[in-house]
C-alpha cells in the first residue's frame, strides 16, 4: 500500500481560490490528525489552487504507536517540508504486514544491532553535510556515502521508531537505493563471531519491502556490502571491547 495510508487515513479536498498568496500551513487540530493547506498559483491571473489535505489516526490500536512516530519525525520540519514529505509518501510502497505477535517484538535484543548500506544517489551534490536522515539517532551518512553499522543508542527500539525514519528519509532522497538489516544480537563467543541476520528493509525504486529468512537476509546483505562498501572499524571495535570474552569479527 502507498506508506501514506499504511501510517493515517487519508482525505483530500481541491478547487480555486482568488486573491490569496502562496503558502502551506498545518493547521492547528487536536493530537490525532494532521490538517495542511497548500495554495499556489494558478493557471489564470489572480487565480489560486488550494488543497486541504487532512490525515487521521487510524483506529488499529497498532497503527496508533506508527501514527505517533510520523507526527513526531514531521515536527522536526517546516510546515512546507512535511506537506513535501507527505506528498512523496503518496508515490512510496510500503510492503510491511506482520501478525499481532511479531510487531511487538522488533528486536530481542535490548540495544540492537543494525547495519545500513546503499546510496542515495546525491553523493556528489548533496549540500546537506551528509546528515539529512538519523535512524536510532545515528547518522545515516559519512564522508559522503550512505552507511553504517552501529548498536541502538535506545532500549528496546520498535518497528514503529525506525521504519519512520526508512519512510522519512525515502521521501526525502527520493534515488535512495539501501538496504536496512537488523542482526540484532551482536557477535560474540558464544556465535563464534558471526554476525546474525534477523531482517531487512530494501528501499529501492520508490518501494520499501519487509525481508525475513535469514539466509534471503544474509544474501542481501552481502550483495549491498560488497557493492557499498564503509568503515565499520569504530564499531567493531566498540563491541569487541564491549564482550567478556572478545571476538575478532569484521562486518
Amino acid at each position: 500500500m502507498r506508506a501514506v495510508d499504511f501510517y493515517a487515513d487519508c482525505m483530500k479536498w481541491e478547487g480555486t481560490v482568488w486573491y490569496r498568496k502562496e503558502e502551506t500551513l498545518r493547521l492547528p487540530t487536536l493530537w490525532d490528525k494532521l490538517f495542511y493547506c497548500r495554495i499556489c498559483s494558478g493557471s489564470k491571473r489572480d487565480e489560486y489552487t488550494y488543497e486541504y489535505y487532512l490525515l487521521k489516526e487510524k483506529k488499529d490500536y497498532d497503527m496508533h504507536r506508527f501514527f505517533l512516530a510520523l507526527v513526531g519525525v514531521l515536527d522536526g520540519y517546516t510546515a512546507e517540508k512535511q506537506y513535501k514529505i507527505l506528498k512523496r509518501m503518496e508515490t512510496i510502497k510500503l510492503d510491511f504486514d506482520l501478525s499481532e505477535d511479531e510487531m511487538r517484538s522488533a528486536s530481542w535484543n535490548p540495544n540492537p544491532l543494525f547495519s545500513v548500506r546503499g546510496t542515495c544517489g546525491q553523493e556528489k551534490t548533496c549540500k546537506r553535510d551528509c546528515a539529512c536522515r538519523t535512524i536510532y539517532f545515528e547518522s545515516c551518512c559519512h564522508d559522503g556515502k550512505v552507511g553504517f553499522s552501529e548498536l541502538a543508542s535506545i532500549t528496546n527500539p520498535q518497528y514503529y521508531a525506525f521504519l519512520t525514519d526508512l519512510v522519512v528519509w525515502k521521501a526525502l532522497c527520493p534515488d535512495l537505493d539501501a538496504l536496512f538489516v537488523m542482526h540484532d544480537c551482536p557477535p560474540s563467543h558464544y556465535n563464534c563471531g558471526r554476525l546474525n541476520y534477523r531482517y531487512a528493509f530494501v528501499i529501492k525504486d520508490n518501494r520499501i519491502t519487509y525481508v525475513k529468512g535469514t539466509k534471503k537476509v544474509e544474501r542481501l546483505y552481502h550483495i549491498y556490502n560488497k557493492k557499498y562498501p564503509c568503515d565499520t572499524s569504530e564499531t567493531e571495535n566498540r563491541i569487541q571491547e564491549w564482550c567478556t570474552e572478545p571476538v575478532e569479527f569484521h562486518f
